[in-house]
């Protein structure tokens, strides 16, 4: 909106009507004409620059067309899955922009939608259908980025069956399938087996999730053997019978297989024999026996992985200690290791493992659930892996009360700084920078604590040893579910709280920190 000219006349008229009171004296006259000039001067100069400040202003409307579409195209995420919503916003500022946003294929290469009737993101089979055909008419001939979530509940209970017979938004992704770089597609194995087999250029990262645990993803996916540029594979529920032809394992950088139960392991670890090229690997694992997974060992060589930095298995209700299976892998470059569930144990075998491998592990995130194996029995085990981690830089332990009983007074005496002990190398995790353990043992003493956090934290920054950064210590009191907690910030003083809850109920959201 143009600025409104300066109005000077009510200025140069008080001037005139005061001055003109004494028009008889001459020194008065002639002072009154140079204040009209001047002020005459001044108009002149604020209208002339108001004038050019209009004629250059320029509204983003003026911008060139190609300018206009670039900016558009900058203005949203790269190589990523985008909302429907995102783009049509552009359609809706002015009648230029909904004509330059439409004939700018590079804002129709990427979607995301889910389908369902209520709660907004979810859009209707309808809607689905009419922005799935608009993206890809307008994207032209350039690659797709699809993200398409079809839930077994909707299909199964909200959808009609005549309307079922009429998901075109289906129809179209498998019409489209050739033009994928990536794609994200949630939804029952009957419909991922629908995937047509037909040659990808393009395809970089597929995510194939089947999100009805009754039915396993069976051997019937296309062949994506050729896909001579994919490198990211997210698979679910897969079948035993998994087909190891569907992809070219050995391109593969980036793999994550969950929700991987019994018998389907064993074909999990034939896929993971394949993946020799692997940067980071992902696995959620189930209801595993020892039945299932000991005959493998016998006649399977041990893979070797020597770009795999990143590890993340969780492991849930199984009655097989899975580190026999991290065993089996050499990880000569894992830099970043994180363990969840309750059915896994780290000594002796992973330990074994880090120290046979070599394996120089920067960050380890271990979270233990309520019940089952022990992550450590006792001390002595805790205090043996934390030596197999001489480089460890970061380090959080979480889960249950029960979860770290042995992390007590002996392995926080050996985790405080002493320069003899550095030298006799009894001094645990020397490059540690980053601490956070939620629980210790109940019975190590809060002076033991504070004084480990203390010794590192004052350490100078470019010692041998590392300086504690971020610390956070909870430790559970005899009569629960009170908490202390020592804290360090920014390599801070040590703060020290206490968490009275205000019932006996350990997951009471009602407590404070005093």
């Amino acid at each position: 909106m143009a600025d409104k000219p300066l109005d000077l006349g009510p200025l140069v008229s008080g001037i005139t009507t005061v001055n003109e009171q004494d028009n008889n004296h001459c020194p008065q006259e002639v002072g009154r004409q140079s204040i009209q000039l001047e002020v005459q001067s001044l108009s002149d100069i604020v209208d002339e620059c108001q004038a050019d400040a209009q004629s250059n202003r320029m509204t983003i409307d003026s911008l060139p067309t190609e300018l206009l579409s670039e900016i558009l195209v900058s203005s949203l995420p790269q190589h990523h899955f985008v909302h429907w919503c995102w783009v049509l916003v552009f359609t809706r500022v002015s009648r230029r922009w909904r004509a330059v946003a439409e004939a700018t294929p590079g804002l129709w290469c990427s979607l995301d939608i889910e389908l369902g009737w209520t709660q907004w993101p979810r859009i209707k089979l309808k809607q689905a259908n009419l922005f799935m055909r608009m993206w890809t008419e307008r994207s032209g001939a350039l690659s797709l980025s699809l993200s398409l979530k079809i839930p077994s509940y909707y299909l199964k209970e909200d959808l009609p069956k005549e309307e079922s017979r009429r998901m075109d938004c289906v129809k179209i992704l498998k019409a489209n399938f050739y033009r994928c770089r990536k794609l994200r597609l949630i939804a029952p194995s009957k419909i991922i087996a629908t995937l047509p087999d037909v040659p990808t250029p393009y395809l970089e990262s597929l995510l194939l999730l089947n999100d009805d645990n009754r039915r396993l993803m069976l051997d019937t996916l296309p062949s994506l053997a050729n896909a001579a540029r994919l490198q990211y594979v997210h698979l679910t529920h897969i079948d035993p019978q998994f087909s190891l032809k569907t992809f070219n394992f050995e391109l593969l950088r980036h793999l994550i297989l969950t929700d991987v139960r019994g018998s389907a392991l064993v074909r999990c670890m034939d896929i993971l024999g394949k993946c020799a090229n692997l940067e980071s690997l992902k696995m959620e694992v189930s209801k595993i026996s020892e039945e299932e997974v000991d005959p493998f060992f016998v006649r399977r060589p041990r893979p070797t992985y020597a770009q795999l930095r990143k590890l993340d298995v969780t492991i849930w209700n199984s009655w097989y200690n899975f580190s026999g299976v991290l065993d089996w892998l050499l990880l000569p470059a894992l830099r970043s290791l994180t363990i969840a569930g309750n059915s896994i144990r780290l000594d002796p075998f992973l330990t074994d493992a880090i120290i046979r491998d070599g394996s120089a592990i920067e960050h380890l995130d271990l979270s233990h659930s309520q019940s089952g194996r022990m992550l450590f029995q006792d001390e002595d085990q805790l205090v043996r892996f934390f030596k197999a981690l001489p480089q460890l830089r970061v380090l959080r332990m979480g889960g249950v009360r029960a979860g770290y009983k042995p992390f007590d007074d002996h392995v926080l005496h050996a985790l405080t700084y002493d320069p003899e002990r550095f030298s006799t190398g009894e001094y645990l995790l020397p490059q540690l920078e980053e601490i956070s353990v939620c629980y210790v043992s109940p019975y190590c003493t809060g002076r033991r604590v504070a004084a480990m956090l203390d010794s590192r934290r004052t350490l100078p920054a470019d010692g041998p040893v590392a300086r504690l950064r971020e610390a956070s210590i909870i430790k559970p009191w005899p009569w629960m579910p009170n908490t202390q907690r020592w804290v360090v910030k920014d390599g801070g003083e040590v703060e020290y709280f206490a968490r009275q809850y205000s019932g006996n109920m350990d997951f009471n959201p009602e407590f404070c920190w005093l």
